[in-house]
C-alpha cells in the first residue's frame, strides 16, 4: 500500500473536497482561511455546573452552544469543539427542562396544599 505525503488523497476527480477532513473543508469558508477558536471546553463545563450546581450555568451553555453551533456549521469556527460544544449544549437544555419541571411540580404541590388547607 502507498504511501502519501500530502492530503491529496482525500478529494476526488472534480477537486470537491467532500472527503477531507471537517477542519480542511471547511477553512476554505472563512475570511482569509482563519477559523475563530471554539469554546467547546467553556460549553461543556458550564452545561455540567447548571445541571449540577446552578441554572444559571445551563442558561450559558444552552445560549452559547446555540451560537457556537450556528458558526461552526457556517464554517466560522473551528469544528474541533464542535463534540464538546454539542454535549454542553444538550446538558443546557436538560438543567434548564429540570428546572421548569421542578418549577411546575412546586407550583402544584403549593397549589395543592392551599386548597387543603382552604378546605378544613
Amino acid at each position: 500500500m502507498a504511501e502519501y505525503d500530502d492530503e491529496s488523497y482525500l478529494t476526488d476527480n472534480d477537486g470537491d473536497d467532500e472527503y477531507a477532513p471537517r477542519s480542511r473543508r471547511r477553512e476554505g469558508r472563512s475570511s482569509g482561511g482563519r477559523l475563530e477558536p471554539h469554546r467547546g471546553v467553556l460549553i461543556l463545563v458550564f452545561g455540567i455546573l447548571g445541571l449540577v450546581f446552578c441554572i444559571i450555568f445551563a442558561i450559558f451553555a444552552w445560549i452559547w452552544g446555540n451560537e457556537d453551533m450556528a458558526k461552526i456549521r457556517a464554517g466560522r469556527m473551528d469544528p474541533e469543539g464542535e463534540g464538546m460544544t454539542q454535549a454542553g449544549r444538550v446538558l443546557g437544555i436538560i438543567g434548564c427542562c429540570l428546572l421548569i419541571l421542578g418549577l411546575a411540580l412546586g407550583a402544584l404541590v403549593l397549589v395543592a396544599g392551599v386548597a387543603t388547607s382552604s378546605s378544613m
